[in-house]
């Protein structure tokens, strides 16, 4: 009995054995691959965005330019109006 209990306090002690290594390695690989995964799609996710917001300025600017010309279209068509009107 004394040898079974000496025995197991050995293995307590000693360091992990290469199966034990390996198997912590593979599970932290394992989980750095998920995260690694789950960037990408956010990363992906986040440059969908992007060029939706990019795409939405310059169809804004787009939209304020064109507005703008039809404003100062309109306020020449009013000063040639009342430059006229004498």
């Amino acid at each position: 009995m004394l040898n079974f209990l000496l025995l197991q306090k050995l293995k307590i002690s000693s360091p992990p054995s290469f199966y034990d290594m390996s198997n912590e390695v593979q599970g932290a690989t394992e989980n750095m691959l998920s995260l690694c995964s789950e960037i990408n799609q956010n990363s992906a996710t986040i440059t969908e965005e992007m060029e939706k917001s990019e795409e939405s300025a310059l169809e804004r600017k787009r939209v304020l330019e064109e507005e703008k010309e039809l404003f100062q279209e309109a306020a020449h068509t009013v000063l040639d109006m009342l430059a006229n009107r004498d």
